[in-house]
């Protein structure tokens, strides 16, 4: 049940008829409240103080400072819809910004940048000087070096930094495992981790830069500790789920099973499905 709080009924008791209108206020309470409202700075309550007509239908006037308000107001409008104006090109469209044409004459001007030649010779060692504002020419030990005002290297450059490396790491045979001096494994023992390759759709992502660093990792460190140590490429990790999704679409569209096919035949089905 609701209750009528505000008739002070305790609670359950119901609540008395409802009442009429009030009445109406004597003529002192209206001349209290007018009273009030001629007193009140704000003038909120009072007829002609909210600049509209007043009980005699007279408009308030507005003072000095209300008028100096809306002068320098209009004389702000002004001006801004000058500046508009003259901003305008003759077909009547607002140019770019500054810095918008700026940005527009940086692209412009930017160079463009030639296909990157190596030139050190395949084998040899890259330089692991810092870059240099003078070319060095040592082909027969470091890596060629331009002067930075080449467009090439005016910014940085993945395959500028990383070239010229694996073919030297390959002549220097550090993907091979050390033996010892007799051609054996040595005292500390062996560390070996097979690499897996990427999925057959050759698409590369995080996962595979996570899981290769990792093992980078684990197989230097063991070096460092004197064991022999091997990181060799295996086999494709993903090739029997990439068999599964094949032999199911075989399934699906012909009603065949891999044997139905033969093993040559359902091979070149599955690199048919890979280029897809």
């Amino acid at each position: 049940m609701a209750t009528n709080s505000a008739s002070s009924n305790p609670i359950g008791a119901a609540t008395g008829p409802i009442s009429g209108k009030p009445p109406p206020a004597s003529a002192e309470t209206k001349a209290a409240i007018t009273d009030s409202a001629n007193a009140d700075p704000t003038g909120q309550s009072q007829g002609g103080k909210d600049g509209g007509p007043g009980p005699d239908g007279e408009k308030k006037v507005k003072s000095e400072k209300e008028l100096e308000k809306e002068r320098k107001k209009a004389e702000k409008q002004k001006k801004f819809a000058e500046k508009q104006m003259k901003t305008l090109n003759a077909d009547g469209v607002q140019p770019k910004s500054k810095g918008k044409e700026k940005k527009a004459k940086a692209e412009s001007a930017k160079e463009e940048i030639p296909e990157y030649v190596e030139e050190t010779p395949a084998g040899q060692k890259k330089s692991g000087l810092p870059a240099m504002t003078f070319r060095l020419v040592d082909a027969d030990r470091y890596k060629v070096l331009k002067s930075l005002e080449d467009p090439l290297y005016k910014a940085y450059n993945p395959t500028i930094v990383e070239s010229a490396w694996y073919s030297w790491w390959e002549k220097e045979g550090y993907f091979k495992p050390e033996y010892d001096s007799k051609g054996e494994v040595k005292k500390a023992g062996y560390f070996s981790i097979a690499v897996p390759p990427p999925n057959v759709t050759g698409a590369l992502h995080m996962g595979h830069a996570l899981t290769n660093a990792l093992q980078d990792t684990m197989i230097r460190w063991n070096r460092m500790r004197g064991f022999t140590t091997l990181w060799l490429p295996g086999c494709d990790h993903a090739g029997i789920a990439t068999q599964s999704v094949v032999e199911n679409m075989l399934r699906r569209r012909q009603n065949k099973s891999r044997h139905d096919l033969g093993r040559e035949k359902f091979t070149n089905l599955v690199w048919d499905w890979k280029e897809e």
